[in-house]
């Protein structure tokens, strides 16, 4: 389970078809801090610390996680969705 000490989860990126939902691809968040996110845009996350829980994103969270890809990503929010997505550390 994510929750585990002996389990980190990874941050992800996901990109999907703003028509027919269709999963496009995803990209690594790069030393992402769920409590840093959570405090630059005021979220409470006293329910979900770790941020395991799936979060929609909008064009004003596009700038601070930018920072923290390995790739330039071109956001297009009129025919994509883009979302916050956690999975077990694979490394």
């Amino acid at each position: 389970m994510l929750k585990s000490p002996a389990h980190k989860a990874c941050h992800y990126l996901s990109v999907y078809e703003r028509q027919g939902d269709s999963f496009i691809e995803e990209y690594k968040l790069i030393n992402f801090d769920p409590k840093s996110f959570s405090i630059e845009f005021g979220l409470d996350l006293s329910g979900d610390p770790e941020m395991v829980f799936v979060y929609p994103l909008k064009e004003e969270h596009v700038r601070y996680l930018s920072r923290l890809l390995l790739s330039q990503v071109i956001f297009d929010f009129g025919c994509y969705e883009y979302f916050l997505e956690a999975s077990q550390d694979r490394s």
